[in-house]
């Protein structure tokens, strides 16, 4: 494993390269089959949206949700 202390040794850019890097090799390892979308959550996904534009689906403003998030 890499110490924290040689990674902090680098620069700032050559540590978002190092980021970059690790983010192409996770999308590269990643398959399509281990990022589908269960039917079940699709089928719930797809009613959501349906009762959405049918204006059956009650919605809320960005500063609602920032003031609900918080309440208690």
């Amino acid at each position: 494993m890499i110490d924290l202390k040689e990674i902090r040794q680098l620069s700032v850019e050559e540590r978002i390269l190092m980021v970059e890097a690790i983010w192409d090799s996770i999308a590269e390892d990643t398959t399509s089959e281990g990022m589908q979308i269960p039917e079940e959550e699709k089928e719930m996904i797809l009613k959501r949206f349906a009762e959405f534009k049918n204006g059956n689906q009650k919605t809320y403003s960005w500063d609602e949700v920032k003031m609900y998030a918080r309440e208690p």
